[in-house]
């Protein structure tokens, strides 16, 4: 499987230019369909590694196959990223960022430094593509669509009021938010399931409702900017000019904001 490889300074520019790095290599791979995808994960991944390298760099590896693509960000710091059950206007947006477009499959670990017995580095890694099942091994049965393609697609079919929401917002219940889902995006329905059985799974063995909170309140948010067409299209119009590696920093930024304050709304429309 091909490999490429980047040298990244802790400077403000890295994480756009991680962003041009991913694009024309995948771009070279034939990969296209995945590129907005993969330079958002590459994007934070490195972002996180900017803030919280204590500026002393890192490294960006870059691995390919016919489906997909691997990142991988080294650096010196020794503490693992943890997604907190949810994240505020200053914190936290990253991983959920990252969590949602790899479907779950990104991690943190800390690995023996290349040619160094005892030191260690910190290796995170994101995973795009991969969407046969057999690959990402969810074991779901079906193949996962693509994230871009879910959100319009939905969007589309569903009717358009532009005098306020499509439906009330529902109780945060499962039940209640797969009706709701099931109504304004039925392509994202088998992702609602996957979640939901996932989250259910992982209270039972941890003995704590946690996940469950945490994919009750991922979902209330998603529902409530959906069923306003409005609000959502203002978020995939953010969302597509922060994933365009083609902008410059400052239209990057506004996006960024436009998408923050889109979700601060929601969150305070389903509540604590």
């Amino acid at each position: 499987m091909p490999e490429y490889s980047l040298r990244i300074p802790p400077h403000a520019t890295s994480p756009r230019i991680a962003r041009d790095f991913v694009t024309s290599v995948l771009h070279a791979q034939q990969l296209a369909d995945i590129v907005d995808d993969a330079a958002l994960c590459v994007s934070e991944l490195v972002t996180n590694s900017c803030v919280h390298a204590a500026g002393t760099g890192a490294g960006l590896l870059l691995v390919t196959n016919p489906v997909g693509m691997r990142a991988t960000v080294f650096d010196a710091d020794v503490t693992l990223p943890v997604m907190k059950e949810w994240y505020d206007a200053e914190s936290g947006r990253g991983l959920w960022i990252l969590d949602s477009v790899t479907a779950g499959r990104w991690e943190g670990r800390l690995v023996r430094a290349r040619n160094a017995r005892a030191v260690r580095v910190r290796a995170m890694t994101a995973r795009v593509g991969y969407r046969a099942a057999t690959l990402a091994g969810d074991g779901c049965g079906y193949a996962e669509p693509d994230r871009r393609e879910r959100g319009r697609r939905g969007m589309s079919a569903q009717p358009v009021h532009r005098d306020g929401p499509i439906i009330p917002m529902p109780p945060l219940t499962r039940d209640a938010l797969r009706e709701a889902v099931k109504r304004l995006s039925l392509v994202n329905l088998p992702q609602f399931d996957l979640e939901a059985g996932r989250a259910f799974d992982q209270a039972s063995q941890t003995g704590s409702t946690a996940p469950l909170q945490l994919f009750l309140r991922r979902w209330g948010v998603f529902v409530a900017v959906e069923r306003d067409p409005a609000r959502a299209a203002r978020l995939h119009e953010a969302e597509r000019i922060s994933q365009d590696s083609t902008v410059g920093e400052a239209a990057f930024r506004a996006a960024m904001a436009e998408i923050n304050g889109i979700l601060r709304e929601a969150e305070q429309e389903i509540g604590d």
